[in-house]
């Protein structure tokens, strides 16, 4: 079948999370599986396929660029840039004409779109749509998450855009049941749950398993992989390592990049933690799963969580994880058995856990294995993929 996936506003790369990350991971799947799905890709105003597609998408492998966003998350959301919010809104809206003007006979072709966004959805005659949603709750909730300022975005966007894109789509796909009751709790009303599926994000075991392992450390390592944004709330992670008493014992990687970077660097010279913090950003996906790798403890205490790909990634890299007992990750972890889930005011536990670990790792042995065995048996991208052949297949 000919599928076309839209991500409109970014190019599908490995090293990005999220929807960019999914829907390489998609396009890569269905190359490899031509004879059952045949991607297009609907990118900004262009709309790519065939050996295009196969050569651009190896072309930007490598490529550390940054990908333009709606909301740039690298700077603060100051006055001066809502006027660059609203005309990408408006400019989504010329790019949908151009593309249905200038490519009509490849479009006859299509029998199935997938969007990837509620925001910059492409909609084209009768063709069946799925749109999947990744954001945390509505979109507007999730960038207020991100830039902690729900009044601005809702004095310059209009939520009817999510709506109308949630009653046009004929399937609607969450990566886990947390996303679609948080998604519920804020959007009461406007979702036909008869339209609704689940369809759990999936990592690359093979890719995984191809990057080197190597510990050459005499530190236990604990690693974050998060963007630096209010959701995340890297900045707890930094106190509960303030109090493990560091010295030379422990040290801690922050993977990822976000509008409160400097502000945790901050916080970690004024903890007194900073020789022990090592903040890594730009980091392409082969860095942070040889990163992950290196590491002893996964650990990521955010809220709001939808299906983080860095807890599978960690999981499937043979660490002991320790993430927060919020959405996606109660669906992930059985705390005990192959991680631990922590609540809000259970830091204490945290630090009694590193410290445990730390004088008896072998002790912990039997979780890692069995987070690795849950990874490989329920969250791959071979398992994701061929829940959304069953969701095309339905719509045809």
């Amino acid at each position: 079948m000919n599928t076309l996936f839209n991500t409109r506003r970014m190019f599908p790369h490995k090293s990005i999370g999220g929807p960019t990350r999914i829907m390489r991971m998609q396009l890569e799947d269905s190359i490899r599986e031509g004879s059952v799905i045949v991607p297009y890709l609907l990118y900004s105003r262009d709309l790519i396929f065939g050996d295009k597609l196969k050569a651009i998408l190896h072309s930007i492998e490598d490529i550390k660029e940054p990908q333009r966003r709606m909301f740039s998350l690298a700077q603060e959301l100051l006055p001066q840039n809502l006027f660059e919010v609203c005309k990408s809104v408006r400019d989504s809206f010329v790019q949908e004409r151009l593309v249905k003007k200038t490519n009509q006979k490849v479009l006859g072709e299509i029998e199935v779109i997938h969007n990837h966004s509620q925001i910059n959805p492409f909609f084209f005659q009768k063709v069946p749509t799925v749109l999947t949603i990744h954001t945390k709750g509505s979109y507007i909730n999730d960038m207020a998450g991100v830039l902690k300022d729900k009044s601005i975005i809702f004095d310059y966007y209009n939520s009817d855009r999510e709506a109308n894109t949630i009653a046009k789509s004929d399937v609607i796909t969450f990566p886990s049941n947390s996303a679609f009751e948080l998604f519920l709790s804020q959007f009461k009303g406007i979702i036909n749950s008869t339209k609704v599926q689940i369809v759990y994000n999936g990592i690359d075991i093979d890719f995984i398993d191809s990057v080197p392992s190597k510990k050459t450390y005499s530190r236990i390592r604990l690693i974050c992989v998060a963007s630096h944004v209010y959701q995340k709330q890297v900045d707890r992670i930094l106190t509960v390592f303030s109090k493990l008493q560091v010295e030379d014992k422990y040290e801690l990687f922050l993977v990822g990049s976000g509008i409160l970077l400097e502000v945790h660097k901050q916080k970690a010279f004024d903890l007194g933690i900073a020789n022990s913090v090592f903040f890594l950003s730009n980091v392409n996906n082969f860095e942070v799963i040889s990163l992950l790798k290196s590491a002893d403890i996964f650990i990521l205490l955010a809220k709001d969580v939808v299906m983080d790909l860095a807890l599978l990634e960690a999981m499937a890299s043979d660490l002991l994880v320790i993430v927060s007992n919020d959405g996606g990750n109660r669906e992930v972890i059985e705390n005990g058995v192959d991680g631990f889930l922590i609540s809000r005011f259970e830091d204490d536990n945290v630090i009694d856990i590193i410290k445990d670990y730390s004088s008896n790792p072998n002790k912990y042995e039997d979780q890692k294995k069995n987070a690795r065995r849950k990874i490989v048996n329920q969250f791959t991208v071979t398992a994701m993929m061929a829940s959304y052949r069953d969701i095309y297949a339905q719509l045809l």
